[in-house]
């Protein structure tokens, strides 16, 4: 009986203790009025269940202290979220609403409580997939609705990191886990370093650090076969000197790969003698952008991966001017040869190839669209191949490595002043891939594999709702 009569003082006791304790520390918590509340609401609850009952043991007070501990342990705890120049504070308030108990009495927290926060924030501060606004160089302000560029967070990482962070205590300042990054969290997300690329024009523009390093004519995907190059914000996968690109009849070395959506990206067009006005409507690419030599060099040695690179359409801004640029046929004479069993493709575009060490595997897309046709020196411009022909071919006089003529304009490429005639040939004048490789003393090149478009970005598309 005595010891009956001793537990219930020590729980009416307690009781009083706890509260009192309770009420000084709550002006002690940094904004945590609102947690002390909650907490002091809980103990005198169960501690007035105590008062009322003179047969509670020293097990059911311990476990009440153990609540009281580890809710004001959490109360205290504030984690701040920075984006740029914003921020997002969760509190104690916001944490003791998380709280809950498990079968055992036992202090938990609430995952989908958390989990909802979090997701709160990647609506409000994700970018990726958005659109977006650039003010062109042109003039007018465009609207890029497509591409994958912006800010991505990892909801179901920040989730966990979230709870260890209240678990532990400690409070923090913090950036999120992402999936993706961008540039900037202030203003536009691509920052001030990016490509601006004028799909009408022909035309791009490298800015870095806000200043215009190069710009360029250039010749994009082939408008009349369905190819062409897509508009959208994206942003550098990686680059690689020394690559070469594969498709279903050639395989091209180019010396500056610069990929940017799945198997599309900018590369040194050294076949090509023109860029810009409208040659991709007829003689374009498969996809990717041709550059002269010397500006796809100056792109390569100053960008670096993830870079953006924003395409868009401008109406009014098509030209029929184009850039003379021959450049690359020096290189051509000095080594740089295609390789016996191929021709100069009207571009290096969706590839069957192998990775480098240095990247990770891709997927290769669909060899549906054919290659070009490469012009040579003799015949009618435009001659289009029957359907038993290769689009690739060669001329009948001698294989690739024994003329001496230059490639031309990329596979196909001719311009009314130039009138430069293309050759088709029949099957059997096409050298096989096993007759031999490219010209003595060239570097050894690297295989790089395409992705499809849009592939590259598949892997977080799970991660956007």
């Amino acid at each position: 009986m005595l010891t009956m009569l001793s537990a219930g003082c020590s729980a009416v006791s307690l009781k009083y203790m706890a509260v009192s304790r309770l009420d000084t520390a709550a002006g002690k918590i940094p904004g945590a009025g609102m947690a002390a509340e909650e907490v002091r609401k809980d103990i005198r609850t169960g501690l007035e269940s105590y008062a009322q009952d003179p047969e509670v043991t020293l097990q059911e007070n311990k476990r009440l202290l153990e609540q009281k501990a580890k809710r004001e342990k959490y109360a205290k705890v504030r984690v701040t979220y920075c984006f740029g120049s914003r921020t997002e504070v969760v509190d104690g308030g916001m944490i003791c609403s998380w709280l809950a108990e498990d079968g055992t009495g036992a202090v938990t927290i609430d995952r989908t409580k958390v989990a909802a926060y979090v997701k709160g924030l990647a609506k409000k501060y994700n970018t990726a997939y958005c659109t977006k606004e650039l003010k062109t160089s042109y003039g007018p302000t465009v609207k890029i609705t497509q591409g994958h560029y912006g800010w991505l967070m990892d909801q179901k990482t920040e989730t966990d990191n979230l709870i260890r962070m209240i678990e532990s205590g400690q409070s923090q300042e913090r950036e999120p886990a992402y999936l993706q990054t961008a540039a900037s969290h202030d203003g536009p997300d691509y920052g001030d370093t990016y490509v601006e690329m004028n799909l009408t024009a022909q035309h791009l523009f490298y800015f870095k650090d806000g200043k215009l390093l190069v710009e360029s004519d250039f010749v994009s995907g082939n408008k009349a076969k369905g190819w062409s190059t897509p508009a959208g914000a994206y942003e550098l996968t990686y680059k690689q000197k020394d690559a070469t690109l594969k498709g279903a009849n050639y395989k091209t070395p180019v010396t500056y790969w610069m990929p940017f959506n799945g198997n599309i990206g900018m590369h040194d067009g050294y076949w090509r003698t023109s860029f810009g006005g409208t040659i991709y409507k007829k003689n374009g690419s498969h996809g990717c952008v041709n550059l002269p030599p010397a500006v796809a060099k100056t792109i390569f040695d100053n960008i670096e991966k993830g870079t953006p690179v924003l395409c868009y359409h401008l109406e009014g801004t098509e030209t029929d001017k184009t850039t003379k640029d021959a450049s690359g046929k020096a290189g051509i004479s000095n080594g740089k040869e295609k390789e016996t069993g191929t021709a100069w493709p009207g571009e290096t575009g969706p590839a069957e190839t192998v990775p480098s060490a240095a990247d990770p595997a891709e997927t290769a897309p669909s060899a549906a669209a054919p290659a070009e046709t490469a012009p040579s020196a003799a015949a009618p411009a435009e001659t289009a191949p029957s359907a038993a022909i290769p689009a690739e071919t060669f001329p009948a006089a001698a294989p690739p490595e024994a003329s001496s003529a230059a490639p031309g304009n990329g596979g196909g490429q001719t311009q009314a002043a130039e009138s430069v005639p293309v050759e088709v040939f029949p099957p059997d004048s096409i050298p096989t891939p096993e007759q031999g490789t490219g010209a003595a003393g060239m570097a050894p090149e690297t295989e790089v594999m395409q992705l499809g478009p849009g592939e590259d970005a598949g892997r977080i598309m799970e991660a956007k709702s």
